[in-house]
C-alpha cells in the first residue's frame, strides 16, 4: 500500500481545502477522517441537502446503526419515495461524524432542491486508491473532463453561493465528490447569487426509519460486514488505517465457509477455493473493476460450489452485528434494491436445508458383513472367480462366464 501525507489529492484557495471523494466508498472515507483528525479545520462543508439537517442529525446520533431518509413524493403518492440510506462508509457521513468529534461546523451545501442533476457516477476502482494514492487518482480523473450541463453549472453555482456566504477567516474543508469538483471551483471564482427558492417547501415530509437487518447488503453503497469492519478501524490511529479490501473478502469467505460447514456437514476443498477467485476476478473485469463485489462474490459462489454457500457468502456479507430489527422510537423498513437503486441485478438462490435420510430397516436384516483384516477377502481369491465373495454369487459368476464364451 502507498504512504502519503493526509493532505494528497486535496487542492487549497485561500482559507478553503477542497477534497474530493467517491461518494459511498470507504477509502474516502477513512481519507477524509485522517485529514480532519490531522488538520482539524474549524468549517466542515458537506455536499448534501441543508433541508435535510433535521434528519442526518438524527442519523448521526445513532450511528453505528444504519438508518433510511425517506422523502415521499410531492404529488402524496405513498408508494412512490426517494429513500436515502444513511450509512458509515459514506464519506460525507463520516465527514460529519469526526466533525462532531473535533467541534467543528458542519455546512451542508446543496440547495433545497429535489430535483438534482445527473452526474455521471463512473469511477475508476475505489481500491486503486491504496495502490497509487490519491493524488495520481484525482490528477487521472481530472485530466479527462466530463460534460457539463447547465443544470449541473446552476447547482454548482448555489453551493459556490453558500460557501462564499461562509466565515471568511475560519479554515474549511469542503468535502465534494470528485466529479462535481471542477464545476464548483470555476463558480467559485466568481461572486454569485443567492439561487431562487423553490415554491414549495421540498422534503416538508422526509422522516428518518431503521433500516431492517435482513436488506442491509441489498441497499448499502459498501457490504455491511466491510462497513462493520470498517467501524472497528475507526478506533485505531488515522494514519495506520488502510482499506485492505482483498484481506477483506478472504475473511468474508472464510467466515462464510465456516457457517456453511457447520450448516451442512460438507466441506470446501482447495480447487473450489481457487476456481471461485478465478471466477470471482473474471467477473469483476466484466464490469471493469479490480476486485468482485457481494454480488460477485455471491455469484460465484453459487455458480462454483452450491447454493448453500452462495447464500452463506450473501448473509456473511449482510452482517452488521449492531443492527437491531426494532429500535424506538424510529419505525422500521424492509427495503429492497429495487427501491433504492436502478439498474439493479438479482441472483435467485434456493437454499437446500440438510435432512439426514431415515429409511426404516427390517428386523430380521443381517448386518452387512465386514473384512476383521484389510485385504482379508482379497486373499481368499485366486483370480479366476467374477465375484469373489459371498458363495450365493454363483449364479451371477456363471452367467459372467456365459457371457465371456
Amino acid at each position: 500500500m502507498i504512504a502519503e501525507p493526509s493532505t494528497a489529492g486535496t487542492l487549497s484557495r485561500g482559507h478553503i481545502t477542497y477534497f474530493p471523494v467517491i461518494p459511498g466508498r470507504l477509502e474516502s472515507a477513512a481519507r477524509v477522517r485522517r485529514y480532519l483528525l490531522e488538520n482539524r479545520p474549524q468549517v466542515v462543508a458537506v455536499e448534501l441537502p441543508s433541508s435535510l439537517e433535521r434528519e442526518y442529525t438524527r442519523a448521526l446520533d445513532r450511528m453505528p446503526k444504519l438508518s433510511v431518509i425517506v422523502i415521499p413524493e410531492p404529488g402524496g403518492d405513498e408508494e412512490r419515495a426517494t429513500y436515502i440510506p444513511v450509512e458509515p462508509g459514506d464519506p460525507f457521513v463520516e465527514a460529519m461524524r469526526t466533525a462532531r468529534e473535533i467541534a467543528a461546523e458542519v455546512l451542508m451545501l446543496e440547495p433545497a432542491t429535489a430535483d438534482k442533476p445527473h452526474l455521471s457516477d463512473l469511477y475508476a476502482e475505489p481500491y486503486s486508491l491504496e495502490l497509487i494514492g490519491m493524488e495520481r487518482y484525482v490528477d487521472a480523473y481530472r485530466f479527462h473532463p466530463r460534460p457539463r450541463t447547465p443544470e449541473i453549472e446552476q447547482h454548482a453555482a448555489a453551493m459556490a453561493w453558500k460557501l462564499q456566504g461562509a466565515d471568511p477567516l475560519a479554515p474549511m474543508l469542503v468535502v465534494v465528490s470528485l466529479n462535481l469538483l471542477d464545476v464548483l471551483l470555476e463558480a467559485m471564482e466568481v461572486p454569485q447569487e443567492e439561487p431562487a427558492l423553490p415554491r414549495t417547501r421540498l422534503f416538508k415530509y422526509a422522516e428518518l426509519f431503521n433500516l431492517h437487518p435482513d436488506c442491509l447488503a441489498e441497499v448499502t453503497s459498501e457490504p455491511p460486514y466491510y462497513q462493520e469492519l470498517y467501524e472497528e478501524t475507526r478506533r485505531e490511529p488515522a494514519a495506520s488505517v488502510v482499506i485492505d479490501r482483498p484481506r477483506w473478502q478472504l475473511a468474508l469467505l472464510r467466515d462464510a465457509q465456516r457457517e456453511y460447514e457447520i450448516n451442512t456437514g460438507e466441506k470446501v476443498a482447495s480447487w473450489q477455493r481457487r476456481s471461485l477467485a478465478k471466477f470471482t476476478r473474471n467477473l469483476a473485469m466484466l464490469d471493469g473493476r479490480l476486485l468482485p463485489g457481494l454480488y460477485d462474490l455471491a455469484l460465484g459462489a453459487r455458480s462454483v460450489i452450491d447454493d448453500n454457500y452462495a447464500w452463506e457468502v450473501w448473509q456473511m456479507g449482510n452482517r452488521f452485528s449492531v443492527q437491531q430489527t426494532e429500535d424506538p422510537p424510529l419505525e422500521t423498513l424492509n427495503l429492497s434494491g429495487e427501491d433504492v437503486w436502478i439498474r439493479t441485478r438479482k441472483i435467485r438462490i434456493r437454499r437446500r436445508l440438510p435432512r439426514m435420510k431415515q429409511m426404516l430397516k427390517p428386523a430380521g436384516l443381517k448386518p452387512r458383513q465386514r473384512e476383521s483384516v484389510k485385504g482379508e477377502w482379497a486373499r481368499q481369491t485366486n483370480g479366476a472367480s467374477i465375484c469373489s465373495y459371498p458363495p450365493e454369487d454363483l449364479v451371477i459368476e456363471d452367467y459372467g462366464r456365459f457371457l465371456k464364451r
